[in-house]
């Protein structure tokens, strides 16, 4: 995992929902929440488009529209609604209705039929009967593209929270440990002699800062789910698990 994506807006809301309630308001201010929506969900987007398309360009103009569309009009999510379930499905089945719609009305022959795109295999009655089909399918790739950003997103939470307790070592600790960009995982001697400390205290800070991530981690799921609070921690423990299968 790498933080690729642009820093999170500090200025708008965590939680998915709320921010697509500004992003589809008319106010001055919903024109930064529309640019902060795309911020968030363009790698996904991008991601079911080019495994759809298998054409870079084409997926890149479908993302443009998309988010031109919400932008436009918000009748993209015009049925919005927070009390049916997790953001991220919903969300991807916004996208694949785009795509039929946009077949319909430009009708390009270069595009696959209308009847070869495959019916959205979220029903909303739990992860079980999510199906998803070859890595390269669309829904596939939109939900690795999705674990991806939101665990980037989740980092530079971490990062921030870490400058705010100035834990600025045990955060560069945790780099080392956990985010090596596939170079070989340091002992615990070897990265406490970099930063002189013994293995305990580098072992000790660095523990510190994955505590931050998994409570960061565990609390941006919770405001994606939509569960009630009393099977808030379920959902929630379900959801991870779903989302680390997918990497």
């Amino acid at each position: 995992m790498t933080a690729t994506t642009a820093a999170p807006n500090r200025f708008f809301p965590n939680t998915s929902w709320t921010l697509l309630g500004e992003a589809r308001g008319t106010s001055p201010q919903a024109a930064n929440a529309r640019a902060e929506f795309a911020r968030r969900y363009h790698p996904p987007v991008l991601a079911y488009f080019t495994a759809l398309t298998h054409d870079r360009g084409e997926a890149e103009e479908l993302t443009q529209g998309f988010f031109e569309k919400i932008a436009a009009a918000g009748d993209v999510f015009s049925g919005a609604d927070a009390s049916r379930g997790h953001f991220r499905h919903y969300l991807k089945r916004s996208i694949s209705n785009y795509w039929k719609d946009d077949l319909r009305s430009r009708n390009r022959g270069k595009r696959k039929p209308e009847e070869d795109v495959r019916p959205d295999a979220w029903s909303g009655a739990g992860w079980e009967r999510l199906e998803l089909e070859a890595a390269d399918s669309p829904e596939a790739a939109f939900h690795q593209a999705w674990v991806r950003s939101l665990l980037d997103d989740a980092l530079y939470r971490v990062r921030d929270l870490c400058k705010q307790k100035k834990q600025t070592v045990h955060y560069e600790l945790f780099l080392r440990m956990y985010l090596s960009d596939g170079r070989c995982t340091p002992s615990w001697r070897e990265l406490g002699t970099a930063f002189n400390l013994d293995e305990k205290a580098a072992r000790s800070k660095t523990e510190t800062v994955a505590r931050h991530f998994r409570l960061v981690l565990r609390e941006m799921v919770g405001e994606m789910v939509g569960a009630d609070k009393s099977a808030g921690d379920k959902a929630i423990d379900e959801e991870i698990a779903a989302l680390l299968a997918l990497l």
